[in-house]
Parts: structure tokens; sequence; C-alpha cells
């Protein structure tokens, strides 16, 4: 599942001027399902993060997919994993996005 522009999380990433590499088609609650053959073209240093854990056989199989592991996001280790955080969740759930997003934003800043 990818989020687009009309997703909740969409909000957070423009306040924090993250640009958002998937820019397909979502639907009316801002997510649409794609195949790990559909990655985002995305730009030169883009990442993939993943909300929520990793709990199940099926989420972990795309990490042993070789086409998986041709995204440059992958080959370039920008891929994340970040605490869940229900889409539907308003403004609760828009803090938490946001403050999850500022702390992977803070770690990968040289200056903290």
């Amino acid at each position: 599942m990818v989020y687009g522009r009309t997703s909740l999380f969409q909000t957070v990433l423009d306040r924090l001027r993250i640009a958002n590499a998937w820019t397909g088609a979502s639907n009316a609650s801002g997510f649409t399902a794609v195949g790990v053959e559909q990655p985002a073209p995305g730009p030169a240093g883009a990442r993939i993060v993943h909300i929520g854990p990793i709990q199940s056989d099926a989420a972990r199989a795309p990490a042993g997919s070789r086409l998986w592991q041709t995204l440059p996001p992958v080959r370039e280790h920008h891929v994340d994993v970040v605490a869940p955080v229900w889409f539907y969740g308003g403004l609760p759930a828009i803090a938490r996005f946001a403050e999850l997003m500022t702390d992977l934003a803070k770690r990968d800043c040289p200056r903290g």
C-alpha cells in the first residue's frame, strides 16, 4: 500500500517539505495497493518508509525478492520501518506521523 496526495500523511509531508515519491493515483482515503513491480520512480536519494511493524511472512516476502533488491532505495539502504500510525486517525495520527518523520530527518541530518 502506498499513500498519495489525498492521504492524511501527505499533509505532514507537505508541512515538512518532504516530497512524496508516489505521484500515481490514490483512492478517496489517500492510498492505493501496488505490487513490488510498480515502484514509484522517485528522485535520486528517495527512501521507502514502511509504516508499522513487519510481522507476517507475506509482509516480509518482498525482502527476499530479486525485484525488490533492484529498487534504488533498497540497494542504497534507504528503507525505514517506523512505528504504526492509524491512517484514519485524524489529528492524533497526524501528530504521531509528524514526530516519526521528524525523528527520521534528525537521524539523517549531520548536525542532528
